[in-house]
């Protein structure tokens, strides 16, 4: 299984931001993660787009790519608990498959490992600067170790 986002979370603060925070906020993230970024993994690109949901403390962020049978597209759902110090992100793949994570950071660099549906997978987001993100991914897919980075960048 492919997770393309938590592009995310993903987490997502941005250095600059949380400079002089003592505490990450949802506010900053979303004013570092709205808009459309570029991302590659591999040989595999894909786009995501963050939006603000209206009312809410959750931004959305959806993930397209390009494969072989055609477009494929996952959706990913994150927020800040302050009362908890925790990131959360809900992560929607095509297929049914969902994951849900949970983790602490600030100062551009977050960490989470997921809760459900088990707790095999790990997801650091690194703010390399206010146009880049990297994510690693940390996982046991079929009782094996597997782990790649993916580099975002804002589009144009």
């Amino acid at each position: 299984m492919r997770i393309f986002a938590l592009s995310a979370l993903l987490f997502t603060s941005a250095a600059p931001a949380y400079a002089a925070a003592a505490k990450p906020s949802f506010a900053a993230l979303a004013a570092t993660m709205t808009g459309r970024w570029n991302c590659k993994s591999g040989a595999q690109t894909y786009t995501t787009t963050w939006t603000l949901l209206p009312n809410s403390s959750w931004i959305r962020g959806i993930n397209v790519s390009q494969t072989r049978t055609g477009t494929s597209m996952s959706e990913d759902m994150e927020t800040y608990d302050a009362a908890h110090n925790l990131w959360r992100i809900v992560d929607m793949e095509p297929n049914g498959n969902m994951s849900v994570l949970a983790g602490s950071g600030s100062n551009g660099h977050v960490s989470t490992q997921s809760v459900y549906p088990d707790t095999t997978q790990h997801v650091r987001y690194d703010r390399v600067s206010s146009r880049r993100y990297t994510l690693t991914f940390d996982f046991i897919i079929a009782g094996k170790h597997s782990r790649w980075v993916d580099t975002c960048d804002r589009a144009p």
